[in-house]
């Protein structure tokens, strides 16, 4: 719902005028059919872009359930999370993940990111662990592998665990992003 207003004699002083009124854009006479192309073409793609703007953040309320051993991993990737609009819980371990998952509601988490070199049991333990929970949801909910190993037999170890999807440490936001977009549909 754009508004184009079109007038006769030079409009510079009531510009900020019409603009207040809710016009988003005018243009003045004799009105070209060029420019009255480009004034809606630029329109569409200013609306079409503030609708990109408002989408821009998928984590946005999303809860994840981290296993992750290393303090300053664990607060580096809270942080990132917590910037993109999402809650974090931790465990220091795979057990401590898996009694955390056990202990939770369906719905409590959308995901589990899960580091794999953890003391007590390492990420691919764990991922089995709530894997062989006969719920649906313990079946359902994606685990996404965090480690420094990105050769093919890990990656290959942590879909044979049960994980949905491996990403490399150092953690970067962006790729993490694009992990968990496929699994929100």
């Amino acid at each position: 719902n754009s508004l184009v207003l079109v007038m006769a004699e030079s409009y510079e002083e009531v510009e900020d005028e019409i603009k207040k009124a809710g016009a988003n854009d005018i243009l003045p006479k004799p009105v070209f059919i060029s420019t009255l192309k480009q004034t809606v073409d630029d329109m569409i793609s200013r609306a079409s872009s503030k609708e990109v703007k408002e989408e821009k953040n998928p984590l946005d309320g999303m809860k994840f359930l981290v296993a992750e051993d290393n303090d300053i991993n664990a607060d580096i990737l809270t942080e990132l999370m917590s910037m993109e609009g999402a809650t974090v819980t931790r465990g220091c371990n795979g057990q401590e993940v898996v009694e955390m998952f056990k202990a939770a509601r369906e719905g409590d988490y959308d995901m589990i990111l899960m580091d794999i070199q953890m003391p007590v049991m390492n990420g691919y333990e764990a991922a089995a662990a709530i894997r062989e929970i006969q719920t649906d949801w313990a079946q359902r909910i994606p685990i996404i592998a965090m480690t420094a190993n990105a050769y093919a037999d890990d990656v290959q170890q942590a879909f044979d665990a049960g994980m949905n999807a491996h990403v490399s440490k150092p953690i970067d936001i962006k790729v993490v992003e694009k992990t968990i977009l496929e699994f929100k549909k």
